[in-house]
């Protein structure tokens, strides 16, 4: 089993798998009984490697082969945060995994991970990201709260849950009954979601998968006929069934296609909408709690990357609001680049609309918009600006 978990963490490494690929992988390659044991420890391998990987390279002092960094990392989870077996036993499995391609570095490897052990009782409450990130971070929000937000990855956010009661949107408690078709979302892309002032009949939602805004947008404003767009395939697929099984499906038309195609389409055939929702493809920075693994090969270049693209997304999608209609241009990250430099000042013919707080987040303002801080609930950083149409 953890030689399977060692290769799909080196395929995640590589960026050649998301982890939705590497838990497949380990639901056709483990065996039922191990399932839930492999995918736990992949999991926790990735939220706590920006913990424990920064210490065993200052230890060992020079560079640490991908593979025996990962097998290191992986028995220290084991060893820290999951009981099934003793310590010996973790131990003899680390051994194992370094034959025979790294015999030769066993005696050196096995003193790294006991001296790893004897340093650090427990797993760093901090950790230490790449310095091009934390700058970035620092930059946006402060050295205090860049800390408090980053010591989150200790925590496992409990998600909201929400659903339909008499054919109206509900967030269920964990001490309530939930109903079966209730699905759980992060607090950020719920505040994100439920921001719209103006409830119109005609909503787009772009970049939509995996759907959980359209889907929140649904379930408050039950007239709204909404059009979903999304590129990519397998995405586009697992959202329509999700939306089906919820049956939602007929009020949603959805469309495969590149957003700024399918903006320009509505823009020539004169289609607005009363409202619109842009979660524009990003850097994604401010998910890295929640998905670690997005800094394995992401630079400071990234901030950039996307950055025409959502100039002209922005722009676009402004033009096909109704007259007071609002657009929400979204994006989970906080660099400048890819939020305040794209949502400029002001804009003729438009409005900024400032955005409240909900659900366990707190806001900071940024530029013609806002950072959602995670609180009491989850653990993502999101920038919204919102606009209306006032002529």
């Amino acid at each position: 089993m953890r030689r399977i978990l060692l290769h799909s963490l080196r395929r995640i490494q590589a960026g050649e798998w998301d982890r939705e690929q590497a838990l497949e992988e380990l639901s056709r390659s483990v065996v039922p009984m191990g399932q839930k044991t492999a995918k736990a420890l992949l999991l926790n391998t990735l939220r706590f490697w920006w913990c424990i990987a920064p210490g065993l390279r200052e230890i060992a002092g020079k560079k640490i082969p991908k593979d025996v960094l990962g097998a290191l990392v992986l028995t220290l989870v084991q060893i820290r945060l999951m009981d099934q077996i003793p310590e010996h036993a973790a131990k003899a499995e680390f051994q194992k995994l370094l034959v025979p391609t790294f015999k030769a570095l066993k005696g050196w490897a096995n003193w790294l991970l006991n001296e790893w052990l004897r340093q650090y009782p427990e797993i760093p409450s901090e950790p230490i990201f790449p310095s091009f990130w934390m700058d970035e971070l620092v930059s946006a929000i402060g050295k205090d709260e860049a800390r408090s937000f980053c010591r989150g990855i200790q925590r496992t956010p409990r998600l909201l849950q929400a659903g339909q009661e008499e054919g109206r949107l509900k967030f269920f408690t964990e001490e309530e009954s939930v109903p079966m078709k209730a699905f759980q979302c992060d607090a950020a892309s719920v505040w994100a979601a439920l921001s719209f002032l103006n409830q119109g009949k005609a909503h787009l939602d772009l970049c939509s998968a995996p759907g959980n805004k359209l889907m929140l947008h649904c379930l408050k404003s039950p007239g709204v006929h909404a059009v979903s767009v999304e590129l990519q395939k397998s995405r586009y697929e697992r959202m329509i069934q999700r939306f089906q099984s919820e049956d939602l499906a007929e009020r949603i038309e959805f469309l495969q296609a590149d957003a700024l195609d399918a903006l320009n389409v509505f823009l020539r055939e004169g289609r607005r909408f009363d409202t619109i929702f842009l979660d524009a493809p990003c850097s994604a920075w401010g998910t890295v709690l929640s998905h670690p693994e997005y800094l394995f090969h992401k630079t400071a270049s990234d901030s950039t990357y996307h950055q025409p693209l959502q100039k002209e997304l922005f722009s676009n999608a402004l033009k096909c609001l109704e007259p007071g209609g609002e657009m929400i241009y979204c994006v989970c990250t906080f660099n400048r680049t890819e939020t305040i430099e794209i949502v400029g000042e002001s804009h003729e013919g438009y409005e900024e609309v400032p955005l409240v707080a909900s659900h366990g987040l707190r806001t900071l303002r940024f530029g013609a918009g806002q950072l959602g801080l995670p609180e009491e609930e989850g653990n993502q950083i999101f920038y919204t600006s919102c606009w209306r149409k006032v002529s």
